[in-house]
C-alpha cells in the first residue's frame, strides 16, 4: 500500500487498539492474558482517535454502534479502562455523602452508558463519503463471517495480508475477550439482586435515558432529590 496515514475513530472500549493491532499485522497473546489492547505500540501509518470523525484525505474508519451495542461497550469501557472513575464519581456525588459505594459506582458508571446512547447519531454520521464503517456487531462474528469482514477490512485498506494471520488475530481476540463476553450475557440472565455493579448500571441509564435524557426533557420539580445523581441513587435503593 502507499503511505496514506490510517486513522481509526472509536469510543471506549479499546476494540480500536485491537483493529490497529490487526491492521498493523502486530498482534500477539499478551502474557498476562489482559483483555485490554492499550498496549499495541504507536505506529506512523495506523493512529486511533477517540475524536469525531473530520474531512480526510487520509484512509477512516469509524467503528459505530447500536442500542444493541451499548451496554457491552459499557462492560468494556468499565473493566479496560477505569483510570476515570474516581474522578466521574467525584463529579457526580458533589455533596452526598450519606450514599453507600455501591450506589454510587452504579449511578457513576451509568452515566458513560447514557452518553454513548445520546451521542450514537451524532457519532455514526459520516463526514467522508470514502469512510470505512465497521459495526461494533463485526467483532463478535462467529468465526467464518470474522474472517471473510477483516479480509475485507484489509483489501478496503489496501493492507496485504494473509488468512493464517487473521485467524490467528481471531483467536486471540476471542481468548482475551471472552471472560468480559460472557459476563455480559450471564449478567442478563440473572435477577436484579445478583447482577454486577455494571449491569445495574446498564439498566439504570436505560430507564433514565429514555424517561428524561432522550428528549433532553427537564427533571420534575421534588424536594426529595437535589440533583439527578440522587434520584438515581434512590432508584437503585428501591430496587435493591
Amino acid at each position: 500500500m502507499d503511505q496514506k496515514k490510517i486513522i481509526i475513530h472509536f469510543v471506549p472500549g479499546s476494540y480500536g487498539h485491537f483493529l490497529k493491532g490487526l491492521l498493523c499485522k502486530s498482534l500477539k497473546m499478551p502474557n498476562n492474558n489482559t483483555s485490554d489492547f492499550h498496549w499495541i505500540s504507536n505506529t506512523d501509518i495506523i493512529d486511533t482517535s477517540h475524536d469525531l470523525e473530520k474531512e480526510s484525505k487520509n484512509f477512516i474508519i469509524k467503528i459505530t454502534y447500536d442500542e444493541n451495542d451499548v451496554d457491552l461497550i459499557n462492560r468494556n469501557k468499565w473493566k479496560k479502562w477505569p483510570h476515570n472513575f474516581e474522578q466521574s464519581k467525584q463529579e457526580a456525588f458533589l455533596s452526598s455523602n450519606n450514599i453507600d459505594e455501591s450506589t454510587k459506582e452504579i449511578v457513576t458508571k451509568s452515566y458513560f452508558r447514557s452518553y454513548l446512547l445520546k451521542d450514537m447519531s451524532n457519532w455514526n454520521n459520516k463526514v467522508n463519503e470514502q469512510t470505512i464503517e465497521i459495526p461494533f456487531s463485526f467483532f463478535l462474528l462467529k468465526k467464518e463471517e470474522w474472517i471473510t469482514e477483516a479480509s475485507k477490512i484489509f483489501n478496503q485498506c489496501q493492507i496485504d495480508y494473509d488468512i493464517d494471520f487473521i485467524q490467528t488475530a481471531y483467536s486471540i481476540f476471542q481468548s482475551t475477550q471472552n471472560s468480559i463476553i460472557n459476563e455480559h450475557y450471564e449478567n442478563k440472565l440473572k435477577e436484579w439482586k445478583d447482577k454486577d455493579i455494571i449491569e445495574k448500571s446498564n439498566l439504570v441509564s436505560n430507564f433514565y435515558f429514555y424517561k428524561f435524557f432522550k428528549d433532553d426533557k427537564p427533571l420534575p420539580p421534588s424536594k426529595l432529590y437535589s440533583n439527578t445523581s440522587e434520584m438515581l441513587a434512590h432508584w437503585v435503593n428501591t430496587l435493591n
